[in-house]
């Protein structure tokens, strides 16, 4: 049985060390698709064994550079840094009322949807192109003709 402890940043291990091969045969709780867990188990045999950084995230599937990556995150947050974070926008992506009342009026100008987008900017309302096309397709809008008009 291993017994490892903290000290700082550095663990330390009082019995002889198991690798990760070894225990995913002792163990059934060992999934190689836990990433935190893997990644772990990479930083603490290279701390225990001394082993070249290289070889050891190699040996994990990984490289030196995220070896490096993990190292810092575990330091900075613990085992939660070593869990991957959810894909995705972190907050809804939400079009206002009044932006969107102000998309219909310059659409009711005739307008692209770029030239709406430009009119926005000039407001200081920064918004793409293809936001402006979501909101009028949402209120059912036919779509002008794609392209902007030559600069006079």
């Amino acid at each position: 049985m291993i017994h490892v402890t903290f000290f700082g940043d550095v663990m330390r291990e009082s019995a002889s060390y198991i690798g990760y091969d070894q225990l995913k045969i002792q163990s059934d709780l060992i999934n190689e698709d836990d990433k935190a867990l893997l990644r772990y188990e990479m930083l603490r045999e290279q701390i225990v064994t001394k082993e070249n950084i290289e070889s050891v995230s190699e040996r994990y599937g990984y490289s030196s550079r995220h070896f490096f990556w993990c190292r810092d995150r575990f330091r900075e947050y613990g085992l939660v840094g070593l869990v991957d974070k959810p894909p995705g926008p972190k907050r809804p992506h939400k079009i206002k009322p009044d932006v969107e009342r102000k998309i219909l009026y310059y659409r009711k100008k005739n307008l692209s949807i770029y030239d709406v987008s430009d009119e926005l900017k000039k407001d200081g309302i920064d918004i793409t192109p293809k936001s402006v096309d979501n909101v009028l397709n949402k209120h059912h809008k036919p779509k002008k003709k794609r392209g902007r008009k030559p600069n006079k």
